[in-house]
């Protein structure tokens, strides 16, 4: 790892976290209620985000705020590829090759625009460890995207 890369979030503490955020039903519902918490922060913020929620690969829920484009569209589908490729975060893609020295992009030889190893795209877990789909979220911090994502599945699983 390089000086700058010392402040990633450790892939164990995101692993960890993958743990804690299971859900009992994950269907449109959960889908729609996660990305409009999501949506109503932003509004309430005043934040610059594209929303993504995926059931399995549909898209359920999406929603931009000013301050995006549609860049931010190509970035959501590009984060949520890197997730699906092992079921993990997109956080925990970037972060684990960065442990290792290296990169995503180097590692794995994918590249942008078909794959972005940035923050925000979070699996959909339910309790038996089934991923059923993503909630992908652009245009904040890469780790502020991921927190973002991450709350909002918080929500839902206190609100079933």
């Amino acid at each position: 790892m390089t000086e700058l890369d010392t402040d990633i979030t450790p892939t164990a503490a995101l692993l960890d976290e993958e743990t804690q955020l299971r859900l009992s039903t994950i269907d449109e519902r959960t889908c729609f209620d996660i990305g409009s918490t999501i949506a109503q922060r932003s509004a309430d913020e005043g934040l610059a985000t594209t929303i993504g929620v995926y059931l399995h690969d549909r898209l359920v829920y999406k929603a931009a705020f000013a301050g995006t484009t549609s860049d931010n569209d190509l970035v959501i589908a590009a984060k949520r590829n890197v997730a699906q490729l092992d079921g993990h975060s997109s956080l925990y893609a970037r972060n684990r090759y960065l442990e290792a020295g290296t990169s995503f992009e180097k590692a794995t030889g994918k590249q942008f625009p078909e794959y972005a190893p940035y923050g925000g795209a979070v699996p959909l877990r339910t309790v038996d460890d089934q991923v059923l789909g993503y909630v992908v979220v652009s245009g904040l911090t890469q780790e502020e995207d991921h927190r973002l994502a991450v709350e909002a599945i918080r929500a839902a699983q206190q609100n079933a």
